[in-house]
């Protein structure tokens, strides 16, 4: 009355048949074992579902905390603040994107403070421009309305005021339209083999009139063997050079010296004026950025000075100390 399972094997003997094996397996055994391996299984399936339960909780929470994060701060950063971080550190792949969205943030501000300051800059210049237009301008007009009326007569001294203010206008336009076409790179250079020594005297010879005006005496100092030739525009090196010289005469005391000094390797400008302090110092390559209290410029000569430089492949080192000079290096 027992079911079994039972299997059977012939016993051969020279390819004949005679007998069998007939093994028999209790039914009841196998159902016995296969019923602990089911309940074995669900027991499996039940902690592996609790573990994973846990696990997804953990490994959700390790994921999508930071994720909220992460998009809260670009909402934030959607509504113009650009102040707010995600303080997220770590070595995955979201805490590289944490650290891009951070950084992101940080030169957003940083880009909008730059526009900020400089739009503040462009409207004190178009405030300082605009001035600087309506003096000449009316004294032109002035000085012209008198001969015409003959109020006045011509004169060497009457002309002169004319021309002088007529100067004044047309570097001033001039830098402006220099600026223009430095920043949108529609500038060309017109290479050729120059006498940097050359170059030098005839800028110095320029500059003569207005350093004499100051009684300040300007020396060159040729430190090269054979003569120094450079690759470069002539206009507009003359143009750099002429920027930082006048600049060196215009904030010079009276009875001073400035020395320009030739070497193989850097072209140099001594001078011992009002000089610079160090936060000064490192903005003045800045659009319409000027020196506190300094009412003779514009904050455009040194921004054009930058610009010659850096299409040349020139490097500019300036070295200032406040009340008591200036020292600028061009290093070819």
């Amino acid at each position: 009355d027992t079911k079994t399972l039972t299997a059977v094997a012939p016993i051969l003997v020279e390819g004949q048949t005679i007998g069998y094996i007939m093994l028999h397996k209790d039914v009841n055994v196998i159902y016995s074992s296969y019923n602990t391996f089911k309940t074995l299984v669900f027991i499996s399936l039940i902690i592996s579902l609790i573990i994973s339960t846990v696990l997804g909780i953990v490994y959700s929470g390790y994921f999508t905390k930071p994720l909220e994060i992460i998009t809260n701060v670009a909402n934030e950063i959607r509504k113009r603040n650009y102040k707010v971080k995600t303080g997220i550190i770590r070595d995955d792949q979201i805490g590289t994107l944490a650290k891009t969205i951070d950084g992101m943030s940080v030169e957003i501000d940083k880009n909008i403070n730059e526009i900020t300051e400089l739009e503040s800059r462009a409207k004190e210049l178009v405030a300082n421009v605009s001035h600087e237009f309506k003096t000449p301008l009316t004294l032109i007009r002035g000085y012209t309305m008198n001969l015409k009326d003959e109020t006045i007569k011509p004169n060497e001294e009457v002309y002169n005021k004319i021309i002088n203010n007529t100067v004044t206008l047309e570097k001033l336009v001039n830098d402006l339209l220099d600026l223009g076409k430095y920043q949108s790179g529609k500038i060309t250079l017109n290479k050729e083999k120059l006498d940097i020594l050359q170059l030098v005297n005839d800028v110095v010879g320029d500059m003569k009139s207005l350093a004499s005006n100051k009684k300040i005496n300007v020396e060159i100092i040729d430190k090269t063997k054979d003569g120094k030739i450079i690759e470069a525009d002539y206009t507009k090196m003359r143009q750099l050079l002429t920027i930082f010289l006048d600049n060196a005469i215009k904030y010079s005391h009276e009875n001073t010296d400035i020395k320009v000094i030739l070497d193989n390797k850097k072209l140099q400008i001594i001078d011992h004026g009002i000089g610079m302090a160090k936060n000064e110092l490192e903005q003045i390559f800045n659009r319409y950025y000027r020196i506190k209290d300094d009412e003779q410029g514009y904050g455009l000569g040194l921004c054009i000075a930058k610009y010659i430089a850096d299409a040349h492949n020139y490097e500019i080192d300036i070295k200032s100390t406040k009340n008591s000079g200036t020292t600028i290096n061009i290093i070819f």
